[in-house]
Order: structure tokens, then C-alpha cells, then sequence
């Protein structure tokens, strides 16, 4: 790969998430993947291509321990790591469909998910998060296994926590190719649940890659300083908009708090406050305050627009 251009792998080539890591892996397995921090060592590490396909072959044989069938669920709770990615691509690569949860919900909620979702199989962080879901040990019918990241204090009789050093295979076994087609389930997405109980949002690999490969359409390339400054000033408005309409999302769930959740009429007024708030306020507000921060042109404005609709096309200018 030469300065200036792009090795995107087309999604027709990779077909799915799963088989779009393995070609990266094929590509270019000695280049960068993740750059981490160790704490044991207090330095930043590097891993390759090559040591992330090793690691999550490692998670796959784990995987196969449990007798998880294609379709089935799991989940994970924990901070964006390296750790995480391994998971992700370990499951996506076995079949499995993956639920990410909210590190910070509420125990209630993500009791809810687990068992809405059918989970098979939990990944947590540790003693913060274990120490939050004990609140609502009881509820969790689903789960087959608990693995954390860290150490924690297992209640008596509950045989279904195990620590990552110990779940882990030594072996780590060949890379697998289990993954399923272009249009079945890849994960499913759970809001945020402050308009009543959380609900699904249904993903495909087809729908994660089509959005990436489009996406990657856009970004323009390094020599294109013209593109890149309509590209940046368009990420800026998208930041003050989503930072504006956070405020009326605060808003309409301090009034879903106030009144019954599940009353119509109340739960309509916190939607309108919110869509109204977002489409008829947050927006114009955004390019005010962006045209403050970084002065345009007639024709920068309307790339930097363009830009912006790229990046939020629901959003109607």
C-alpha cells in the first residue's frame, strides 16, 4: 500500500465481518492492527495482523467448549479494548451473533437484554461489573457461562463463572471459517431503553459492511487537502449537533422520569420535544456555532454540508 491510497477490501470480497477480518489477516498480516496500552509493562504494544488472527482462534476453540450452535447469542460488557475485538471477531467467526451492552446501565436492564436476547454466554470485565449484575444474580435464567476479564468473589453455588486465564485454551487451533452468509444476523443492538424497555435493533453483516464500504467511498484521499477540509468541518458540525441534541435527549427523558413511562400522551411529548429539538434547533445551531469556529466559503459551507449528510443521511437540510 502506497502513501496516499487505500487497500479497501471490497464487501462483495469479504461477505462478511468475519471474513472480512480473515482477509485483512491474508493481506497484510505483519502490518499494525491495534496499538494498546499495557499497564503490567507502562508501555504502548503493538499487535500485528497476524497476533490478533492467533488470539481470536484462541477465543474460537474456547467458543467450541461451550457447544454454542451457529445463532446463538453472546455478549459482552466491557470498555472498547483490544479485548473486545477479539471477542467480536471470535464470535462472528463461529456463527455466533453478538450483543454489546452498555458498560454503565442499569443492572435491571441489562438483566432484561440478556434474557430478551436469549444469551448463552456473558464477557465482562470484572469484580465492578460482576459486583453490579450480583444485584440481579437471579434474573439471569439464560446464561450457561460467565467469563471476566479480572478476579471476583463467586457466591456459593454458582458454577457458571470461570476467570479468562482459566477458560482460555493453551492450544490455540486453526483460524475458523464458521461464519454465516451476507444477510444473516451479525448482532443485535439494544437502545438505551429511556422510552420504556430496551428494544433489539436487528443487524446483518451485509448492513455493517455496505455501510463501511460506502463510507470508505467517501473519505477522500490523503492528497485531497480540499476534500479533507470539508470532510473536518463536516465531522465538526456533526459533533456540536449530536452534542445539542443531547441536551433535549436529557430533556425528554427527564420528562418520561416525571410521568408514567408507558402513558401515551406523556411518552409523545418527550418524543416531539426530542425530534423537534433535534431537527429544528440542534441543526441550525450547529452551523452557527461551526461557522463561528472555522470561517467558509459559500462553496466550503455547502461541501461541509454535503459532508455532514454523508455522515448523519437521515438528517433532511
Amino acid at each position: 500500500m502506497t502513501q496516499g491510497t487505500l487497500d479497501k477490501i471490497p464487501a462483495a470480497t469479504a461477505g462478511t465481518l468475519a471474513g472480512l477480518f480473515r482477509e485483512r489477516v491474508r493481506r497484510t498480516p505483519e502490518a499494525t492492527a491495534y496499538r494498546h496500552y499495557d499497564e503490567t509493562t507502562g508501555r504502548w504494544q503493538d499487535s500485528s495482523w497476524a497476533d490478533m488472527a492467533a488470539a481470536v482462534a484462541q477465543w474460537q476453540a474456547a467458543f467450541a467448549g461451550e457447544n454454542l450452535l451457529p445463532g446463538d447469542r453472546v455478549a459482552i460488557l466491557m470498555r472498547n479494548n483490544r479485548e473486545w475485538v477479539i471477542f467480536d471477531q471470535a464470535a462472528l467467526g463461529s456463527g455466533l451473533v453478538v450483543v454489546p451492552l452498555y458498560l454503565d446501565d442499569r443492572p435491571e436492564n441489562t438483566a432484561y437484554i440478556l434474557n430478551d436476547a436469549g444469551v448463552r454466554l456473558l464477557y465482562l470485565s470484572g469484580a465492578e461489573q460482576w459486583e453490579r449484575l450480583l444485584r440481579v444474580h437471579d434474573q439471569l435464567d439464560t446464561l450457561a457461562r460467565i467469563v471476566t476479564q479480572g478476579p471476583v468473589e463467586i457466591p456459593d453455588g454458582e458454577t457458571r463463572v470461570r476467570s479468562l486465564a482459566d477458560w482460555l485454551p493453551a492450544d490455540s487451533g486453526q483460524l475458523l471459517a464458521n461464519d454465516s452468509e451476507p444477510d444473516q444476523l451479525a448482532t443485535i443492538v439494544y437502545t438505551s431503553g429511556t422510552m420504556g424497555r430496551p428494544k433489539g435493533v436487528m443487524l446483518s453483516h451485509r448492513n455493517i459492511l455496505d455501510n463501511a464500504d460506502s463510507g470508505l467511498d467517501y473519505v477522500p484521499r490523503r492528497h485531497d487537502v480540499a476534500g479533507l477540509k470539508a470532510m473536518n468541518t463536516g465531522t465538526a458540525l456533526m459533533l456540536i449537533y449530536l452534542v445539542v441534541t443531547a441536551i433535549f435527549q436529557a430533556i425528554s427523558f427527564g420528562l418520561s422520569k416525571l410521568v408514567d413511562l408507558y402513558d401515551p400522551t406523556w411518552s409523545l411529548l418527550a418524543f416531539l420535544v426530542l425530534f423537534l429539538g433535534a431537527f429544528w434547533v440542534a441543526w441550525p445551531a450547529a452551523v452557527v456555532v461551526t461557522q463561528r469556529l472555522i470561517p467558509m466559503t459559500e462553496d466550503e459551507r455547502l461541501a461541509a454540508t454535503a459532508a455532514f449528510q454523508a455522515t448523519a443521511p437521515a438528517v433532511k437540510i
